[in-house]
């Protein structure tokens, strides 16, 4: 009987995992160029700064990411 419980738990952990991807950026290869290589890094800092690594950034899937860059990151990257 305790075998079954085991096997109904690790068949409901299997079950809470919902993965999502289909992502241009993880399912293409790109040839960037210097600049476009900056600039997606950039983006990415961005990202993570405003929307992962701060407590009350945005946690949802699937709503839309803003950020800004500022003039000076961009001439930066030149």
């Amino acid at each position: 009987m305790e075998n079954i419980q085991r096997m109904a738990k690790k068949d409901q952990k299997k079950r809470d995992i919902i993965l999502s991807q289909d992502n241009a950026l993880t399912t293409a290869r790109y040839k960037f160029d210097l600049i476009e290589k900056r600039a997606l890094y950039c983006i990415i800092r961005n990202i993570r700064a405003n929307y992962i690594e701060q407590e009350d950034g945005q946690r949802t899937l699937f709503e839309n990411l803003i950020i800004t860059i500022k003039e000076e990151e961009l001439q930066k990257m030149w």
